[in-house]
C-alpha cells in the first residue's frame, strides 16, 4: 500500500473521529437541557396533588371527606355517620346542618402557587356544580346549629376561608397569590357519595382548563 493510500485513509479516519466528537457533545448538551428545564420538572413528575393551568397553579394540600367530626379540625364542622357523604339526606330543608338532616360537607385545603389572584368560580364533584354562596361573605364559620344566614354554605354552593382563628370565610371567591385556604363544600341534593368511592375534583378557575384532582371518600390527608 502506497503512502498516499495510507494519508488517505487516515485522514477519512480524522475525519469521523471528529463529527462523532460533535455528536456526542450535542447529545450531550440536549440531556443536559431536558434535565434543566422546566418541561422535565413539570411532565412526568406531577402529581395529582399539583396542577397547573396555564399561567395557574393549585396545589391541593389536604382535604377531610369523612363520617366523622371537626372536619380538617374546624369545629362544630360535622357530618353524620351514615356510610355515605350524603347530599340527598332530605328534602325538606337540605340546608340545615348533617345533624339536623341537612346535606354533608367536604373541606379541600388549596394553596394558590401562581404569580397573581384567581377566582374560583365553580367546584365540580363528580360532574356536579357547586357555585360560591355570596350569603358567607365575611361571615364567621360556625355550623354548630342550623342557620340559614351564611355561617356556612347552603346546599350546593361553597365557601372559602381563610386560615384565621376563629375562621372567618372570606368576602369573596378570590385566592390571592401564595395563599392558603379551605374550600368547605356543601353537597347539592341527589349528590350522595359513596364511602369507598373517589371523587373527582374539578376547580374552575377561570383558565381555558379546569383544574383537576382525585380524592378518596371517607378519607383524610
Amino acid at each position: 500500500m502506497s503512502k498516499y493510500e495510507l494519508r488517505k485513509r487516515r485522514g477519512v479516519s480524522e475525519i469521523i473521529g471528529s463529527i462523532m466528537l460533535v455528536a456526542i457533545t450535542v447529545v450531550g448538551a440536549a440531556v443536559l437541557t431536558t434535565f434543566l428545564s422546566d418541561s422535565f420538572a413539570e411532565g412526568g413528575l406531577t402529581s395529582a396533588s399539583n396542577e397547573r393551568v396555564g399561567a395557574v397553579t393549585v396545589n391541593l394540600m389536604g382535604y377531610d371527606s369523612r363520617d366523622s367530626t371537626n372536619l380538617m379540625n374546624l369545629a362544630n364542622l360535622d357530618n353524620q355517620f351514615d356510610g355515605k357523604l350524603c347530599g340527598n339526606c332530605t328534602n325538606v330543608n337540605p340546608n340545615k346542618i348533617p345533624e339536623d338532616g341537612g346535606s354533608e360537607f367536604l373541606v379541600m385545603q388549596i394553596q394558590n402557587k401562581g404569580i397573581n389572584s384567581l377566582f374560583l368560580r365553580n367546584v365540580f364533584l363528580n360532574n356536579v356544580d357547586h357555585v360560591w354562596d355570596p350569603n358567607t361573605s365575611g361571615v364567621a364559620l360556625d355550623a354548630e346549629f342550623t342557620d340559614n344566614s351564611g355561617k356556612y354554605p347552603r346546599d350546593g354552593m361553597f365557601s372559602v376561608i381563610s386560615l384565621s382563628n376563629p375562621p372567618i370565610q372570606n368576602v369573596d371567591n378570590q385566592i390571592q397569590s401564595g395563599q392558603i385556604v379551605n374550600l368547605l363544600v356543601k353537597l347539592g341534593v341527589n349528590e350522595d357519595i359513596d364511602l369507598n368511592k373517589s371523587i373527582r375534583v374539578l376547580l374552575n378557575v377561570g383558565e381555558m382548563s379546569n383544574v383537576d384532582f382525585v380524592i378518596e371518600s371517607g378519607d383524610a390527608r
